[in-house]
């Protein structure tokens, strides 16, 4: 039987029969057996598909300082673009260089390209560890699910030869991660350290030797033999079994410290330089594999250099790219290489720029505040104008102590509180040196409040009327109107927050006081009023009107509280007065006033209007018209509360005085009369009166000159008459 027979595409379609079928089958058994030498070709060479992807690279690596000036201050960040392989992840393997030279000397992240017999040294000093006894390398065991060794607790270990990058003298750092399968147990986690002698050793003990149990320790020798220096720290590693732990030991000539993940454990001080083995660098056990460890081990690190106690916890945070300010120092020159690792292999190792550390600026700013100052505002739209000696970065305001801070850009307005305001500026130039000064000032937006204490809304039957307000701020001046503004009274200001003015001889009417009152910043209330009345009749002595001005024919009643004057007597400007003289409350009228031959004599009447008795001394003065004073005397009455009595007095004056006097009364005794104070020159202090004495002495002439020239004409017309006679 004849039947068609199809192949792939390059073979050709062949007609064959029975008997010719071995041409096909040929070729066929050819393609399977040149497959199978090709995957034994890769099997024995150890090769695998992946051989054949691309590596993960990096590029555009970059070293630069947080502040970008390169300072002292400063920490150090490395940056690079990342391009992953078509394996799952990369890890980004950091090397560092001082002044050209790496800081670790051991640099072995167990990363892709690990074997069972090989694990590679980043460092720069290829100090490549070789691995013993099938120690076995996982691509993600790590602490960061990347590449670890683990070890079976027997005879697994990793060594290092012997070198001088690894034999430190009095200043190293170690660190690695751990994880402890099951029991702590008594072990080397990394020594230099041989049947010979030993260096260093850094390991645990366990189960009660030498008394310790789940302990971690350091141990250094001077001597190869004996344990110079150490801290050992009895159960440190109690719970931390099957789970990773950082651990890090430093040296720095004077202090041991021991980390447990980013914390000291413990410290040791003395000042030892460490013994100089030839042993091999052990990782998991001793340099010739004693004291094995049953667990994982992941990146570990030597460092001929102490480092800081902040570089230890960002290694800790797995912060590879970072260096701290505290490993720099002025003039030190920086770079790092960064590789990147697949799993399975290396990239291109890439050098960053080097980065040359410059002395920090450690001077702040010094704050300039224009605006606002020490002053009260009347508007709480606060203009912030401030400046500086040197470029800031950073404004900031507050206030509240810096519980709420804002930022700003110099010269802008501001909110101020109404009241008192304090504000702080704070400026941080480009070394993040901060500068603070404050300013208090005062926000006062509100008018101040007026309290009306007198007049009351009442009917007064009495001309003197006390007016007295209080305020609940300090007021600069404060005053009253009772006319609707055509006559303003300035109060006197007692205290700052109470004002008062007596007004005399209110004429009898229905009245309307309007106050106002000022504060500091000229905030004006001129909206307080009340509404009164004076009713005095005539038999009470009926006042004169609004403050005085007016006269009164005298009635002389002997119960008179207010002034009646006789223009026919020749008395001006009389002024009834009525003060408060600190808790006491006198009224004084003048009732009459005569002049004769040596002598003034007054009557007048006092009322005491508080309600206790008072002693009331009055001062009774005369002047000439030079405000000479030529006569004074002392008067004191002593009233009952709420009475008023009538007196009199005489004052001597010169009995050859022919002119015209003056006679001042008052609560107080002045020295002088020539100062603007004195109540001659004021209209609201006692009374000042003009006695015309001189004008009666010019009438007694005048009429004895009428009579001399009524005589001489009587005396003439006699003459006149008897010369007629005589003609006749």
């Amino acid at each position: 039987m004849k039947y068609t027979f199809r192949e792939w595409p390059m073979v050709k379609k062949i007609k064959r029969d029975d008997k010719k079928n071995k041409f096909p089958l040929f070729g066929l058994i050819f393609i399977i057996v040149a497959a199978g030498f090709f995957l034994f070709f890769l099997n024995i060479f150890d090769f695998n598909m992946t051989g054949f992807a691309i590596s993960s690279t990096v590029s555009n690596v970059v070293l630069s300082s947080i502040s970008g000036n390169n300072l002292e201050i400063d920490n150090l960040t490395v940056t690079f673009d990342s391009a992953v392989s078509d394996q799952s992840g990369v890890k980004n393997i950091t090397n560092w260089f001082i002044n050209g030279s790496p800081i670790a000397v051991l640099n072995t992240p167990f990363e892709g390209g690990s074997n069972s017999t090989y694990t590679k040294d980043y460092s720069g000093f290829n100090n490549v560890g070789i691995v013993y006894n099938g120690t076995a390398w996982n691509s993600t065991r790590g602490h960061d699910n990347f590449g670890a060794y683990t070890f079976d607790g027997s005879n697994d270990f990793i060594a290092v030869n012997d070198v001088t990058s690894l034999d430190f003298t009095n200043q190293f750092t170690i660190t690695g991660w751990f994880y402890y399968n099951g029991d702590i147990g008594s072990k080397r986690l990394i020594s230099k350290e041989n049947a010979a002698g030993w260096s260093y050793r850094m390991g645990n003990l366990d189960n009660g030797i030498y008394g310790f149990n789940d302990a971690l320790l350091i141990q250094l020798s001077a001597d190869g033999s004996a344990n110079s220096l150490s801290v050992q720290i009895n159960n440190a590693l109690s719970g931390m079994q099957n789970k990773w732990i950082f651990h890090a030991v430093t040296y720095n000539g004077s202090t041991l410290k021991l980390y447990i993940n980013d914390a000291v454990a413990g410290t040791s001080t003395g000042s030892i330089n460490l013994y100089n083995s030839d042993a091999k660098l052990g990782i998991g056990a001793d340099g010739i594999g004693r004291w094995p460890f049953n667990g994982s081990i992941d990146d570990v690190i030597l460092f001929d250099r102490a480092l800081s106690q902040e570089q230890i916890k960002v290694l800790y945070q797995n912060r590879t790219d970072l260096i701290v300010s505290q490993e720099t120092a002025l003039g030190d020159q920086w770079r790092v290489d960064v590789t990147p690792n697949d799993r399975t292999e290396d990239g291109t190792t890439i050098s960053s720029n080097t980065l040359t550390i410059i002395e920090a600026d450690t001077t702040a700013p010094i704050i300039n505040i224009g605006s606002p100052i020490n002053k009260t505002y009347t508007t709480t739209s606060i203009n912030l104008n401030v400046s500086a000696n040197e470029t800031i970065n950073t404004w900031r305001y507050t206030f509240d102590s810096g519980t709420t801070n804002t930022t700003f850009t110099p010269n802008i307005s501001i909110t101020g509180a109404e009241g008192a305001n304090t504000l702080i500026v704070y400026a941080n130039d480009s070394s993040n040196n901060v500068d603070s000064l404050g300013v208090n000032f005062s926000v006062d937006t509100i008018a101040p409040k007026v309290t009306i204490n007198s007049p009351e809304n009442k009917t007064y039957t009495i001309s003197t009327i006390e007016f007295n307000i209080t305020t609940n701020e300090n007021a600069d001046r404060a005053g009253f109107t009772i006319d609707g503004g055509t006559t303003n009274y300035t109060m006197t200001n007692n205290t700052n927050r109470n004002f008062n003015y007596t007004l005399t001889n209110v004429a009898n009417n229905n009245y309307a006081a309007k106050f106002y009152a000022n504060d500091s910043v000229n905030n004006l209330n001129n909206t307080e009023s009340i509404n009164f009345t004076v009713s005095v009749s005539l038999d009470n002595g009926g006042g004169g009107g609004g403050g005085g001005g007016s006269s009164l024919k005298i009635s002389k009643k002997p119960n008179l509280s207010a002034t009646d004057v006789s223009t026919d007597n020749e008395f001006s400007n009389i002024k009834n007065f009525s003060s408060n003289l600190v808790d006491e409350q006198v009224e004084l009228s003048l009732i009459d006033i005569n002049r004769v031959k040596g002598f003034v004599d007054a009557e007048y009447v006092v009322k005491n209007l508080a309600d206790k008795n008072q002693e009331v001394k009055l001062y009774f003065t005369i002047l000439d018209f030079n405000e000479t004073i030529k006569s004074e005397i002392e008067e004191s009455h002593t009233l009952p509360a709420n009475s008023e009595n009538i007196f009199g007095t005489r004052i001597p004056v010169d009995k050859n005085l022919n002119e015209e006097l003056i006679l001042i009364i008052d609560f107080k005794k002045y020295l002088s009369f020539v100062s603007e104070d004195a109540p001659i020159r004021r209209s609201i202090s006692g009374f000042s009166i003009l006695n015309s004495e001189k004008n009666k002495n010019n009438l007694f002439v005048i009429a004895l000159f009428l009579l001399f020239f009524i005589f001489a004409f009587f005396v003439w017309r006699r003459m006149i008459r008897n010369r007629k006679k005589k003609k006749n």
